[in-house]
């Protein structure tokens, strides 16, 4: 209501009751100013809203000061000097963050940091280069602590002996020892990208050279099976040789010197690509073993002799190997821990459904995000919200309605209820208790009780090994400072574990709920044998403390009243790490919904924490490996003209491929790479580009698919966009909308992708091809939706079922055990 038209509707309402006028006032002057506030509250944004880089744990100056006299000792040739300094630098505070020197992959904004301790390991490592007769003393001081440790992982073969070397003597004669044992750890694990991950750093000369660099355009670092279809094959042998003619300056977190001979490393990396069944990239890799180390020999798979030609014997037979059987599980959002999860049996057409499920309809009428405009990929009348997972027979779904949060169990083949669990939200005070129900209402609850709030409520759960997890209660993360002295732990977000073999039994040590009313826990935890992983938030004034946290199994006593609203079991927290202070939106002014998610790859947490850094720690430790902060973008919400689509991001957690991490942060306006061990900048996307892009659905080939109104097909190794669905140019405000515009998560199966919009499901292979005026998608079917009732949603796939997930059902479809012999 604009102010002019309700300035004249109070006249008219006084002149009409004049005897009544003076109380008639008192309450219309009240109306106003609610009504006028409200207005006052939304013209706060229209002028750019700028939020504030992440305030971090920065080097102090002591530590300073002693990195700083290394390199002056180093430079007057006063090495044991030169080395006490470094040392006594890492000692001193080794978690607080060191900034790293810009790369020219990194855009303007951008900044890596380093913990302490690994600062100090990297400028060992560089002594090789710089100051060659350091490293030798240095190397008499440590290299019998390595060595101990080398004997110990020799012995019960646990890999934290290994790791041990690369923290604390990473510049010793034994860490690239270390590095190709670590690799081979896990590639008995059935791990290869983390395999190839630790053997790239065993020399500098294992991954993208500055003089491939030159010719490729791939950023020096990268893993050579990028610079793939940048060379003819015929070239192969000239490039290899050219590129590699000169060993460069390692860089950070590559060992500088190895007496390893290459050709064994090069060797691993070729059967890392053929257990993925990656035969372009294994027919590239054992292309650089052959031009590079022809008459190496060794013994592999019970073969001995020429490791090219035992290879090349591999790579012929790999065309015939068995693939992978098919997933009968997608037991978390995405997948998998690393959220690149993928499908496996292609379809062309749906048959009827075997059955549909209600579900209650959410609504983002009072978002502040949304206020004005379309959600990207979504639908603000009924939200598409559910994400939920397949554990061998059940499909499991996580709802709010009726004041409490639920988890269902579906039986897939006949939709039937197996179990369902409930928890009061206590936070919902205006709705009233009611019975258990056995289906949700139409119209969820869960922003009921929120006058304004800043995101809205999402639901993903997780299961392992027959234990399903799930944030259960309030989706509000972040309270605004009038109220959050005043929650019960009852209002609260908490932690809880069913057993799915039991009828969903609520397992020994649950709930874990927030020490006080200060915390939140951010989304639903990934978990391991190690235990529960979660991102948490501290709200502290206006701002917001950002951790996470690792709890142990079963840790939580029961409680000693089961009806008491502020009784806090608060598990076992194993560590819990800080990461950054950082301003949010809502400014502790407006409540704030979130639902950020971790992502885990072996030993690795990745987090996108939507408050201006990615982070990598090590899951068993806690310690952090590198952060990376980012530029933070400008939010308006009163300029309709003005994008804020980012902002719509709410599950968009790392995505882990290889040796990359792909981010695609809420509050920053690219899609960017990083390199999973040291964090440096593989590339970044232009400012703006994609920016409408909700999903990373996966990593097939050379391309990464994301998806929000637009389908895009971004190259993995240049970081370019190659092609999109529909046509038209994205990224700059005032843009004609798609047409067919995304609604949902898509999904890759096999070699295709599958992106649903409101009418129908669109298929494209998951590589474009080359048009007359540059890369095009290649369409292959359309699914018609809308003639047979449905509408686009969120896509889940395992064994032979497909869920198709809009924001009013669940709707599953069976699928043949094979595929379509046009799709083989």
């Amino acid at each position: 209501m604009q102010a002019t038209h309700f300035e004249n509707s109070l006249a008219r309402l006084l002149i009409r009751t004049p005897f009544c006028a003076t109380r008639a006032l008192g309450t219309l002057c009240f109306v106003a100013l609610l009504v006028l506030g409200t207005q006052l509250w939304g013209q706060v944004f229209e002028r750019p809203s700028g939020l504030p880089a992440a305030e971090i744990d920065e080097i102090d100056n002591q530590a300073a000061t002693h990195l700083e006299n290394a390199r002056r000792f180093l430079a007057t040739s006063q090495w044991e000097e030169a080395i006490d300094s470094i040392r006594r630098a890492a000692d001193t505070t080794p978690d607080r963050l060191v900034l790293q020197p810009a790369s020219s992959q990194q855009p303007t904004g951008f900044q890596l940091y380093y913990p302490v301790r690994s600062e100090a390991a990297n400028r060992i490592a560089q002594l090789a280069d710089d100051a060659p007769a350091a490293l030798v003393l240095f190397r008499k001081l440590v290299d019998p602590l390595a060595a101990n440790w080398l004997a110990e992982y020799r012995a019960p073969g646990q890999p934290e002996p290994l790791e041990r070397i690369l923290h604390e003597a990473f510049a010793s004669r034994n860490a690239d020892d270390a590095l190709l044992l670590l690799g081979d750890y896990w590639l008995e694990r059935d791990e290869p990208a983390l395999a190839r991950a630790y053997w790239q750093r065993i020399s500098p000369l294992l991954t993208i050279t500055p003089q491939a660099a030159a010719l490729t355009k791939i950023p020096q670092g990268s893993a050579w099976g990028l610079a793939r279809t940048k060379v003819l094959a015929d070239k192969y042998a000239e490039f290899f040789r050219q590129v590699t003619s000169e060993k460069p300056r390692a860089l950070p977190g590559t060992y500088p010197d190895t007496d390893i001979p290459l050709a064994q490393v090069r060797a691993r990396l070729v059967l890392a690509s053929l257990i993925e069944l990656d035969l372009p990239r294994a027919e590239f890799e054992l292309a650089m073993l052959r031009a590079l180390d022809p008459e190496t020999r060794g013994t592999i798979g019970g073969k001995t002799g020429p490791l090219a030609e035992i290879l090349a014997g591999f790579v012929s037979a790999a065309n015939k190997w068995p693939r992978r059987d098919s997933n009968v599980i997608w037991p978390t959002f995405a997948g998998n821990y690393a959220r690149n999860g993928a499908g496996t049996i292609p379809l062309l057409s749906l048959d009827e459904p075997r059955w549909r499920f209600p579900l209650p309809r959410q609504t983002s009428d009072r978002e502040v995000i949304g206020s004005g405009r379309l959600r990207p990929a979504d639908d603000m009348k009924s939200l598409r919200s559910y994400h939920p997972i397949i554990v061998e027979s059940q499909v499991l779904v996580r709802v709010d309605a009726r004041g409490s949060s639920l988890i269902t169990s579906l039986d897939i083949q006949t939709g039937t209820r197996n179990w369902q669990n409930e928890e009061r939200r206590q936070h919902e005070a205006g709705v009233p208790d009611s019975e258990p129900t056995t289906t949700p209402t139409d119209v969820s609850d869960t922003h009921a009780n929120l006058i304004r709030h800043f995101g809205v409520a999402r639901f993903t759960l997780t299961a392992h090994r027959g234990i399903v997890y799930s944030r259960m209660g309030s989706p509000i993360t972040g309270a605004s400072s009038r109220r959050v002295n005043r929650l019960l732990a009852a209002d609260q977000a908490s932690l809880w574990g069913y057993d799915l073999t039991a009828d969903g039994k609520p397992v020994d040590g649950f709930p874990i709920r927030p020490e006080s009313s200060l915390w939140s826990f951010e989304g639903t935890p990934v978990v391991s044998d190690e235990g529960l992983f979660v991102l948490m938030r501290r709200v502290d004034g206006g701002r917001s403390q950002l951790y996470v946290a690792a709890f142990a199994h079963g840790s939580s006593p029961p409680p000693a009243d089961g009806n008491a609203a502020d009784f806090r079991p608060t598990g076992t927290l194993r560590w819990r790490t800080r990461l950054a202070s950082s301003a949010t939106l809502g400014n502790g002014d407006i409540d704030e919904l979130s639902h950020h998610l971790l992502s885990l790859d072996g030993h690795q947490l990745f987090v996108n924490s939507g408050q201006g850094l990615i982070a990598a720690l090590d899951s068993r430790s806690g310690k952090l490996s590198w952060m990376h902060r980012y530029p933070r973008s400008t939010f308006r919400s009163a300029d309709a003209d003005q994008s804020d689509d980012v902002f719509f991001r709410d599950l968009t957690p790392c995505l882990v491929h290889d040796s990359m991490v792909i981010c695609a942060p809420s509050d920053c306006d690219r899609i960017f790479a990083l390199d999973r061990l040291s964090g440096r900048m593989l590339w970044a996307l232009p400012a703006s580009l994609c920016r409408d892009a909700m999903h990373l659905l996966g990593v097939q080939g050379d391309y990464l698919l994301a998806s929000g109104d637009w389908l895009y097909w971004i190259d993995t190794r240049t970081g370019t966009l190659a092609s999109q669905f529909p046509a038209g140019s994205p990224g700059t405000a005032g843009d004609a909308a798609a047409n067919p515009r995304g609604l949902g998560r898509g999904l890759i199966i096999g070699s295709q992708v599958y992106f649903p919009t409101r009418d129908s499901i669109y298929l494209f292979s998951t590589s474009p091809t080359r048009g007359p005026l540059g890369m095009i998608p290649q369409p292959l079917g359309e699914i018609i939706l809308s003639q047979r009732g449905f509408s686009g949603g969120n896509l889940v796939q395992a064994g032979n079922s497909l869920l198709l997930v809009t924001g009013e059902e669940l709707i599953c479809f069976p699928l043949p055990l094979s595929p379509p012999d046009t799709m083989k």
